[in-house]
């Protein structure tokens, strides 16, 4: 992430002249829904309804059918839930713990996993389970900066929507996430588990949390676009890959809302703030439920001398924005947990990771020791700690 932030700041200096859509207007975001359909989203910071009743109800059946909420005993099984953050080319390091993890025979099926950014690509990977590890393995160690985007001449960049052009990344992510998987997507989320991945609305300046499973399940080729689109959208980093313009419709006209990256407002996150309330097992505090965050980036302060100019006073500035947002997102799940007697465990890349950082965007040689290191170290057992380095019990 942090190869980007030269590029992001030369976006502010820079005037651009903005090619038309037919935008929404805050009236009408209520009217105009993706596929006529109003139960595929929801505001990320709304504390009102989200998840319904009935809705967890039909999960927590769902569970039961396929056999994932009680045991042969008609005991509760235990339920565990992935929270994988931003971080750009950093998400090698989850994509490495994920591998491991599996290879040590100790993965669960997640009931629920959730993806911000780099994370929305892992996420799709992770809620169908350690079959994919190689298709994720690939993708973040097979390939390059040049795989991924082309940098535009500077003139042609002052009037588009970015300042690279991303189309190779679109095709692998099309081509990756087809039809076939995402109707996998679908199958999983019938036996009762949730993926949800997060974008901006950067209109509204409000995260939105999207059901993928729910638009899976439409089975049409319009869903499996839409479904590309957020994934395209929560990993667009705002001004450097271009925002995605996500269709909306009220029957009869056709509209776009503008989104980027789910880390400009979450850098992770994990439930639907009603969650708990609804989740559906009625004997809730009989049932275990593990919360596992994997943060695809440091924690901690790291000391670096800022030569006085201000692009790097405004680099450095920038970077210590994220790694606090990043801190703050994970000490609210670990509160959360807490609070909700919840088994609480966090990954992320620590102090014993002393590369320095990528020469550029996706450097193949940072991204496959950045695996190697998450790889080993889940292999070791030693990659989880059960709460934030500076959380105070």
């Amino acid at each position: 992430m942090k190869a980007y932030i030269p590029l992001l700041v030369a976006v502010l200096t820079t005037g651009c002249s903005a090619p038309y859509r037919d935008a929404v207007e805050p009236e009408q975001i209520s009217q105009f829904t993706p596929l006529e359909q109003t139960n595929l989203r929801y505001w990320g910071d709304a504390t009102e309804y989200q998840f319904s009743q009935s809705a967890m109800d039909k999960f927590i059946a769902q569970q039961s059918r396929s056999g994932l909420l009680y045991d042969d005993q008609g005991e509760f099984l235990p339920a565990y839930h992935l929270a994988l953050s931003g971080g750009g080319e950093s998400g090698a390091f989850g994509a490495g713990v994920l591998s491991a993890w599996s290879e040590n025979g100790d993965r669960p099926t997640f009931t629920t996993v959730t993806g911000v950014s780099t994370g929305a690509i892992i996420s799709v990977f992770a809620f169908l389970g350690s079959d994919y590890d190689d298709m994720l393995t690939g993708f973040y160690t097979g390939v390059t900066d040049n795989d991924l985007y082309e940098k535009k001449f500077a003139l042609t960049a002052l009037f588009s929507t970015s300042l690279v052009d991303t189309k190779r990344y679109q095709n692998i992510v099309r081509n990756t996430l087809n039809a076939d998987l995402v109707a996998e997507v679908a199958k999983e989320y019938n036996k009762g588990r949730l993926l949800l991945v997060g974008t901006t609305h950067l209109d509204a300046q409000r995260p939105m949390i999207w059901n993928m499973g729910e638009i899976a399940k439409q089975g049409t080729p319009e869903s499996v676009k839409l479904f590309q689109d957020i994934i395209l959208a929560s990993s667009s980093i705002p001004g450097v890959f271009p925002p995605q313009l996500i269709d909306v419709t009220d029957g009869i006209e056709t509209k776009q809302e503008l989104h980027v990256d789910g880390g400009v407002t979450n850098q992770v996150f994990l439930f639907p703030s009603n969650f708990n309330e609804v989740r559906g097992d009625h004997k809730a505090n009989e049932r275990e439920h593990h919360v596992y965050v994997i943060r695809n980036t440091e924690m901690l302060p790291k000391w670096h001398n800022i030569e006085l100019n201000i692009e790097n006073i405004a680099l450095r500035s920038l970077a210590t924005v994220l790694k606090f947002q990043g801190k703050g997102d994970v000490h609210k799940i670990y509160q959360y947990s807490q609070h909700h007697n919840m088994d609480f465990k966090l990954a992320f890349i620590d102090e014993d990771f002393t590369l320095d950082e990528p020469k550029t965007p996706f450097d193949q040689e940072f991204m496959r020791t950045l695996y190697d290191y998450g790889y080993n170290k889940t292999r070791q057992q030693q990659v989880w700690q059960a709460s934030p380095p500076d959380a105070f019990n």
